[in-house]
């Protein structure tokens, strides 16, 4: 994920159809792009079903907020009022935090997922906030 960030500016032909390609399970265009589309299918290997869509779902979306970065349109959208929200919107898209939270439970060791699913969200509330003050 840090090379896709790294990187994103240089593919974004190649990562323009990365979801699709990914979810019709075609190979990507571009290696780094095969190889995060692999680690996402491996989510399944290590967590619960359940767990693993929310980390496809939060990588997959954190790749959106990458390539959204590279378009014009985002780069010169104009702040207003009305999008109030937008800012915390755009941070959670971006901050891949319910991944992060949920690395730290592979089914391996804690097989019942009901013994922490509740606290995904805080974790996640609290990973993006600390984020933001640390940066």
């Amino acid at each position: 994920m840090v090379q896709i960030d790294d990187v994103m500016k240089d593919i974004t032909k190649e990562a323009d159809d990365f979801q699709r390609r990914f979810l019709q399970g075609e190979r990507q265009s571009h290696c780094l792009l095969h190889g995060f589309a692999e680690i996402l299918r491996e989510a399944y290997d290590h967590w619960d079903p359940v767990l693993a869509n929310i980390l496809v779902t939060s990588g997959l979306n954190f790749f959106t907020s990458n390539l959204l970065e590279t378009k014009e349109g985002f780069q010169k959208m104009p702040v207003t009022r009305a999008g109030q929200s937008f800012p915390y919107y755009y941070r959670d898209l971006a901050g891949i935090t319910e991944a992060y939270a949920i690395f730290g439970y592979p089914t391996a060791v804690y097989p019942d997922i009901e013994n922490f699913l509740e606290a995904i969200p805080d974790m996640a509330l609290f990973i993006n906030i600390f984020n933001d003050v640390v940066s």
